[in-house]
């Protein structure tokens, strides 16, 4: 069970990073051009706060205000694309988006909050 914490950490942490970094965005983009990515990493952030809502082993490695800051992230990025329709932009077009700068920006935030708490989280993981 262990590796499986762990390795949904790490999951989450990656999703969360992935956000920030316009290159490797572009870099994904690139790598599997029949993917949208900016909906992939929407879904893989459901997938998240999913999991928190419904997995007691997933939420349990979180205190209630991670949660809470995870889940309303989610929110944030549901909210600021919501106007936005089908006509969600892919890469590298998005990046020009004042709404996917503004949730570039807040997951910046969050990943600066939860990355020390998710590796504490697999270094004690991994110890046991």
């Amino acid at each position: 069970m262990n590796e499986r914490k762990i390795n949904s950490l790490r999951n989450l942490l990656r999703t969360l990073k992935s956000f920030l970094s316009e290159e490797e965005l572009k870099r994904y983009k690139k790598s599997v051009s029949f993917v949208h990515v900016p909906i992939e990493l929407l879904e893989q952030l459901n997938d998240h706060s999913r999991m928190l809502k419904e997995c007691s082993w997933f939420s349990d490695l979180f205190r209630l205000a991670d949660k809470t800051k995870i889940v309303d992230f989610h929110n944030y990025c549901d909210e600021k694309i919501k106007d936005v329709g089908d006509g969600l932009p892919d890469i590298p077009e998005i990046l020009k988006e004042d709404y996917w700068q503004a949730i570039i920006a807040k997951a910046y935030t969050l990943t600066k909050y939860l990355e020390p708490i998710i590796l504490e989280k697999i270094s004690s993981l991994d110890i046991n």
